[in-house]
């Protein structure tokens, strides 16, 4: 199976949908203006077309000097999982609390894309469409941030678009602190 998650241009709670391979929107991805702009939780509701919620991504409010990470809950606000990245110069994430081994191997912006593997068994794939590669060079191809994620069993469609919403969740976050550090950096010169 294969879905899109595209960010949504000029959202400011940074919503996003999820697409099929027919460009049919299968599930909404909802978020919240106030969790963003003052607890800078990044809170995102993955919910089905009738609005029924399957999962809600929050970044986790502490933050430690190398590992970023969010946390999944469930429909009914119980933590399921946490996508913890595996340091600060390094592509990949973990994704603990599954009752199994489960990381993302990998970089998003290479034409393989990074794998989702449980239990040393690749489940999926997740390849960032917003960059393509021409020759060498990586260009940008789209304003708003989109992912291809591909996998085999149906049931862990949802689950995967909220472990690439938490990774998205995580690049942006550090994005706006090297952007705020840019700004403050600039400032004391």
């Amino acid at each position: 199976m294969e879905l899109i998650v595209k960010n949504k241009f000029g959202s400011l709670t940074g919503a996003s949908k999820v697409l099929n391979s027919q460009k049919e929107e299968v599930y909404k991805v909802k978020g919240s203006f106030g969790s963003n702009a003052f607890t800078k939780k990044y809170k995102k509701t993955i919910m089905t077309l009738d609005k029924k919620v399957l999962f809600t991504v929050c970044n986790k409010r502490i933050h430690g000097p190398f590992q970023r990470a969010a946390i999944i809950y469930d429909a009914n606000n119980n933590e399921v999982a946490r996508v913890v990245q595996d340091g600060m110069f390094k592509c990949g994430y973990q994704v603990e609390g599954v009752g199994k081994k489960m990381e993302i191997v990998g970089h998003f912006l290479t034409s393989d894309g990074a794998n989702v593997m449980s239990d040393g068994k690749k489940i999926g794939n997740i390849i960032s469409t917003n960059y393509k590669q021409k020759g060498n060079a990586i260009m940008i191809a789209g304003l708003t941030d989109s992912f291809k994620l591909t996998y085999e069993n149906e049931q862990d469609g949802p689950f995967l678009v909220a472990v690439v919403i938490a990774i998205d969740n995580i690049t942006d976050a550090d994005r706006r602190r090297a952007a705020n550090n840019h700004t403050t950096s600039s400032f004391i010169h």
